[in-house]
């Protein structure tokens, strides 16, 4: 994984992914089909066909929210680079997505062009999207210029201190991660309705669930919330199969559901969408749609408290007036949360993700 600030760019990284699918076409029929939104803000969606009959599908797909297309980046480098060989290329069908939300990866944002979170938008027509608590306090998190950032600390953490008095430790992070439809210059904002790049993926999913196979897996890979050096098989609660039924399949140390019981609750998450249009379809005999969450900060209130802050101030920063060096300090800040330069912490997310992926695919290999 490269950590160089000068070759953190979308450019650099997605020459890297289209470098590697280069040296694969010598083994491997691969095609590339993009979807083009503006200048140089591209998805490449990379087809690995099956050699003989296709009979299941891989999927991996980076940077739904931009920025953490990075780290989705280096992993799906790791997976073409030293796992795919591990896949039965004979009848599986591998498809790569990078990255999601290219605009928002390009300028190093989490958000698109609408400042929509884009994880938030799948429920259009099927779920709740209101956050009350949201609306409510909302003055906590309401954009304001930042001239100084000590001061700017200062006044976050008065105005947490009232939010917490006013609705609890839990009542922050459910108003905070929920998701809201009211305030397009707030966090975590959905929009008012399917964003470009959301209708995209739709149609793609649309497509895949259409495709009669006996077995479907797609894994979404994303980063910022969790344990600091544990990833987090993080599933759908649209998926009926038991917790301990994951747990003894996978065998995998952290697998968790996507509820405010055991992680947090999302409205409009993209998981929740297919397995949604699973229900409906029924063309593969099995599928398994999770995301893989990097925790970058760490899990303890402390650190969800200095993600929160740091969201607020990078949104603050796209919204309102900021000074330069408050501005740098904000910026390395975001890309912390979302890619680490810490070794590390890079080092135990390969060490993840690679055991997670192999614990899912089967090790099957070409028989």
């Amino acid at each position: 994984m490269d950590t160089g600030c000068d070759m953190l760019s979308y450019e650099n990284k997605r020459k890297q992914i289209a470098d590697k699918f280069e040296e694969l076409k010598e083994h491997y029929a691969i095609e590339c089909h993009q979807k083009i939104y503006g200048v140089d803000e591209i998805t490449d969606r990379y087809t690995i066909h099956a050699r003989k009959e296709r009979k299941k599908m891989l999927v991996l797909s980076t940077g739904l929210h931009g920025i953490e297309g990075f780290i989705g980046s280096d992993l799906v480098y790791l997976f073409l680079d030293e796992l795919i060989s591990c896949v039965d290329t004979e009848h599986t069908e591998i498809r790569i997505y990078h990255c999601l939300n290219p605009r928002a990866m390009k300028n190093n944002r989490r958000v698109n062009r609408n400042n929509v979170d884009l994880n938030r938008t799948f429920g259009v027509g099927n779920v709740v999207s209101e956050n009350d608590d949201y609306i409510k306090h909302y003055e906590f998190f309401k954009p304001y210029d930042i001239s100084d950032y000590g001061l700017a600390n200062l006044k976050f953490y008065a105005k947490l201190i009232r939010f917490i008095i006013g609705a609890g430790t839990s009542g922050v992070r459910a108003a905070s991660l929920k998701g809201q439809s009211e305030k397009p210059e707030g966090i975590y904002y959905s929009g008012n309705g399917v964003q470009a790049e959301t209708d995209y993926v739709m149609k793609e999913i649309d497509e895949l669930m259409a495709i009669s196979l006996e077995r479907l897996i797609w894994i979404d890979l994303h980063s910022g919330y969790g344990p600091r050096y544990q990833m987090t098989i993080l599933n759908s609660p649209q998926d009926k199969r038991p917790l301990s039924f994951w747990r003894q399949r996978l065998d995998y140390p952290l697998i968790l559901q996507a509820t405010a019981e055991e992680f947090y609750e999302i409205n409009g998450d993209m998981m929740d969408f297919m397995y949604r249009k699973y229900d409906k379809k029924r063309s593969a005999s099995d599928f398994y749609g999770t995301c893989f969450e990097f925790g970058t900060y760490g899990d303890r209130m402390i650190d969800q408290i200095r993600s929160l802050k740091t969201m607020i101030f990078e949104n603050n920063l796209a919204q309102r007036k900021c000074n330069a060096k408050a501005e740098e300090r904000i910026r390395q800040d975001f890309r912390e949360l979302y890619y680490p330069t810490e070794i590390k912490w890079q080092k135990k997310a390969k060490e993840d993700f690679k055991r997670a992926l192999m614990g899912i695919i089967g090790g099957e290999s070409n028989e």
